[in-house]
């Protein structure tokens, strides 16, 4: 996978639900496949994904790594919060590496920018969906920022679009592997915000990019 965007319609509940898949073209090097996940007879997501093979093109990449102490120097550390939380995040293990961690004590900064390293509690051969979950897996960053109110409520996901830039890097990272996630927010206006997020590997590898629409309660 290559490219995956995603319009959340309507907050799933935890229960059965079923995805009805579609594959809309089949290209020589690109295949386009639209999912819609539904749950009680409701439409809750639509998603499409670009499956595409390597290109022998030239590259660069002028984005550069955050420089961040590696994983085993960083505090293994849960938001201190008593929100409610997504329990998908219960599945990660997480250490804080940019920016104060959410509802702690340490003090928000001018900047809305968080993130640190991130693996699976429960270790699993890294591929494209896990890091596709990951991108939205870290708590948003406008909560590391004093701009935001504290009396939010959260940030629903509106849209998310994820890029992946290194399908093929993923091979070489062990199951039980760090990735470093550094994700950003430049804008809230009319009570929406864009977040722009980076998947790095331990070694430097630009793995991934994403951007979502949330909806600030």
């Amino acid at each position: 996978m290559r490219s995956l965007t995603i319009h959340f319609l309507r907050p799933p509940q935890e229960g059965k639900a079923y995805i009805e898949t579609v594959v809309e073209r089949v290209g020589r090097t690109l295949t386009t496949v639209t999912a819609r996940l539904i749950q009680n007879g409701k439409l809750q997501a639509l998603a499409t994904a670009a499956h595409a093979v390597p290109r022998e093109t030239g590259g660069f990449v002028h984005a550069k790594m955050p420089d961040v102490r590696p994983p085993e120097e960083c505090e293994a550390r849960e938001p201190a919060t008593d929100r409610d939380t997504p329990s998908m995040r219960d599945r990660y293990e997480q250490r804080y590496a940019i920016g104060p961690i959410p509802f702690s004590e340490e003090e928000r900064t001018k900047e809305a920018r968080s993130g640190g390293w991130i693996r699976l509690k429960e270790p699993r051969p890294w591929d494209t969906a896990e890091i596709a979950a990951i991108s939205d897996a870290w708590p948003p960053a406008i909560f590391a920022s004093r701009d935001m109110p504290p009396t939010s409520a959260g940030v629903p996901t509106v849209d998310l679009t994820v890029h992946i830039l290194a399908p093929e890097a993923l091979a070489n990272l062990a199951p039980d592997a760090f990735v470093l996630v550094d994700f950003s927010t430049r804008a809230v206006q009319g009570g929406y915000l864009e977040e722009d997020g980076e998947i790095w590997s331990a070694d430097g590898r630009l793995l991934a990019q994403a951007r979502q629409l949330g909806v600030v309660l």
